[in-house]
């Protein structure tokens, strides 16, 4: 009879939820589970073509429901990115609703299908991180920090979610009775000291405890698998006690550096953990030591410093929904912003004004500046905004980035880069404008041309993209317009036309003939057209081109990579290429990765570069994914021995499967003695075909040389 009358009751409050929706104008699209004594679930609704997510909690007295409210009117007051959205509360006679914003997907699952790089769980990780340092901002705890409860949101950032509401009864604090409890046991998260006490102490439970689990967590992000992997209860007992006795033994799958960081987070004395601040800083710090490098910051020879000094400057990747928290001063710790990303994509549209007007608050020491717009419509009064934050950037920015991907305007597109160019401010020295997905007809382009002339006038450096653009027939003459109205004073220019394979021959020729007018002082010259249809008449217009610098460029990079696909272009090329590199360039790289090319390619190549090498001290040659057998790489070999001059050759040949590896082990191991004095480094870089990293060989049948390999790496260094 009583499972009968909670059958009813359920019922009831299921059909008043969805009424009560209903009248809200919502479409339920997600099923309703609930417990038999309550609905205390989350269900999923859908108005105007939006998903969201509502919490509905069943209340048994006006006492209960103002206890709902108040921890509501809490949670609302945590408005962060790595956070759930909570929208807005109301109730109906006997039920709760918090609506929030939809997430698809939780971190738990995340791991089970996704394997992580390094970069990626760092990602994740201060995500999590920010998170919970919103939510001890307003002094509230989470109590409930697990896998499952950090969900992943539309855009694919992990926000935390599911906190604040009654949980006396929730499973997070039971003991297990069963295999099945096992696997959906959150014990494994919970502090130490709350699991020494008591059902019903949900008021102790406080940041500390937070920053166990937080603890857990990371394990689990770097790679830990326990929770799934557990046989039975006292396994996960066992490991509970090795942690609880601070033995960390097991942990080995993780650097020392880790470690040492999860150790504090997992003291068995709350008093004695660090606080989220400080749990930030100390994540942040490994994540400016591995990866924070900037391109500008890289030694002559082209590799990474080896002087920590060089990565004190972070990049911050800031995403538009934390623009106005980042910008408006809420970054604690992070007061020696240097370098920032921004990128604003198409699910910022409705925002998109309110986020342009943000950039007023940009950090006043900021020296670098990226600002992405991606599948976006900016309107006529967000282009006016963006274009008078451009002109009010701090004066201690020196690079400039924009980069449009499929962005259309309700103004004039040609107006809008225009305008948008002369008002950079007048002390840049570098600035980089990437179009992609765009149709550019003559005016555009033309337009663009003639905005150039207003570039500042202490800029030294300018990289212009084309990316999977549509050129109308009428549009190449004015592409050359571009590069004879340059500014006189530019050093170096990185020109980018890639993947645009439906240009035809003509207007390849059209686009190249200018090439060779370049202003006088520019003495660098990046040139990348990967991805397009280049066939042999192309190819002698840009050879023909590129001759006329010979004087003048100093430091040359031509990628023609997936761009030549017959031998006869590639035969032109090298034909020319002496009298391209002239008596002026130094450091030349050429890639040629997925061109088809085989031997005799090779040894043509390799021929042309021995007539060029009267002043080359540096030489990149990408030749990844090609033919080249193990015949091609002898040729390459002697030309390493050849060349008197250079001090640094770096090749690059991933992927070329004829290039046996005991063949390449055997002449490396050979030439250890025979590589001139004048080289400072000589670097094989093999890709997937094996693995050679820091001198050491891994391979079933190649331990024995690692010794050798070893005594031979202050000479010859070899990358991986």
């Amino acid at each position: 009879m009583g499972n009968c009358v909670q059958t009813s009751q359920h019922n009831q409050l299921q059909q008043e939820v969805k009424q009560f929706l209903l009248e809200k104008g919502f479409t339920i699209s997600g099923q309703i589970v609930a417990k038999m004594k309550d609905i205390n679930r989350v269900i999923i609704a859908t108005k105007d073509s939006r998903q969201v997510a509502f919490k509905v909690r069943h209340f048994q007295s006006k006492l209960q429901l103002k206890e709902y409210q108040d921890q509501a009117n809490i949670l609302q007051r945590v408005v962060h990115p790595n956070v759930v959205q909570f929208e807005e509360h109301f109730n109906s006679s006997h039920v709760f609703f918090m609506q929030m914003e939809y997430c698809p997907n939780n971190l738990r699952q995340l791991l089970k299908e996704k394997s992580l790089s390094q970069q990626e769980q760092f990602h994740y990780a201060m995500q999590v991180i920010r998170g919970v340092q919103a939510i001890h901002s307003v002094n509230h705890s989470h109590k409930e920090l697990k896998t499952q409860n950090i969900l992943v949101n539309q855009q694919g950032n992990l926000v935390i979610g599911d906190f604040g509401l009654d949980r006396e009864d929730d499973i997070f604090y039971q003991k297990c009775q069963s295999q099945d409890d096992l696997v959906n046991s959150q014990r494994w998260y919970v502090a130490p000291e709350i699991q020494m006490g008591q059902p019903g102490i949900l008021q102790n439970i406080n940041q500390p405890a937070d920053i166990w689990s937080l603890g857990i967590i990371i394990l689990e992000i770097f790679g830990l698998k326990y929770v799934s992997n557990f046989q039975s209860i006292e396994q996960l007992q066992l490991t509970l006690d090795l942690l609880y006795n601070q033995d960390f033994s097991f942990i080995n799958f993780i650097d020392k550096f880790l470690t040492d960081i999860i150790k504090q987070l997992l003291n068995s004395e709350p008093s004695k953990r660090p606080i989220i601040d400080d749990v930030k800083k100390m994540i942040q710090k490994e994540i400016d030591v591995r990866f924070v490098v900037s391109r500008s910051q890289t030694d002559s020879s082209g590799d990474f410093p080896t002087d920590s000094s060089l990565y004190k400057h972070k990049i911050f990747e800031v995403n538009p929904q934390e623009v106005q928290f980042f910008l408006n001063g809420q970054r604690k710790g992070d007061d020696s912003i240097k370098r920032l990303h921004i990128s604003f994509e198409q699910h910022h549209q409705a925002e998109i004004y309110q986020l342009i007007q943000c950039l007023i608050n940009m950090p006043q020491e900021i020296s670098e500046l990226n600002l992405s717009f991606q599948d976006i419509q900016i309107d006529a009064i967000s282009v006016r905004e963006l274009i008078l934050q451009t002109k009010s950037l701090p004066v201690t920015l020196q690079n400039l980035t924009f980069w449009f991907r499929n962005v259309t305007t309700t103004c004039d597109q040609s107006d809008f880069y225009q305008n948008l160019i002369t008002k950079i401010p007048d002390k840049i020295k570098y600035i980089g404008l990437y179009i992609e997905k765009q149709s550019l007809n003559k005016r555009m382009l033309k337009d663009l041309a003639s905005s150039l002339k207003f570039l500042p006038p202490k800029i030294k450096s300018l990289t212009l993209g084309f990316y999977q653009n549509i050129f109308t027939n009428d549009s190449f003459k004015y592409f050359s317009l571009i590069l004879d109205l340059l500014p006189q004073n530019l050093k170096s220019l990185e020109l980018d036309i890639e993947n645009n394979p439906d240009i035809s021959t003509k207007g390849y020729m059209t686009m190249f003939q200018n090439i060779g007018s370049l202003p006088v002082q520019i003495n660098t010259l990046y040139l990348s057209l990967k991805s397009n249809s280049l066939n042999e008449e192309s190819i002698e217009v840009l050879c023909l081109s590129l001759k006329k610098l010979h004087n003048q460029i100093n430091q040359l990079k031509i990628d023609l990579s997936k761009s030549i696909s017959d031998s006869i272009s590639f035969t032109r090329f090298c034909f020319h290429l002496p009298q391209i590199v002239g008596s002026h360039v130094e450091k030349l790289c050429l890639s040629f990765e997925k061109c088809n090319l085989g031997d005799e390619d090779i040894s043509k190549l390799c021929d042309s570069l021995l007539k060029s090498q009267n002043h080359l001290i540096q030489v990149e040659i990408g030749l990844q994914q090609n033919q080249i057998s193990n015949v091609g790489f002898h040729k390459l070999i002697q030309f390493i021995n050849a060349n008197k001059k250079a001090k640094f050759t770096d090749l690059y040949l991933g992927n070329n499967k004829k290039i046996t590896e005991k063949e390449a082990i055997q002449v490396l191991l050979k030439i250890k003695d025979q590589i001139p004095h004048n080289y400072t480094r000589v670097g094989f870089n093999f890709g997937e075909n094996y693995l050679i990293r820091q001198g050491l060989i891994e391979g079933e049948n190649y331990q024995e040389l690692e010794n050798e390999i070893i005594k031979i790496n202050s000479i010859l260094n070899i990358i991986a």
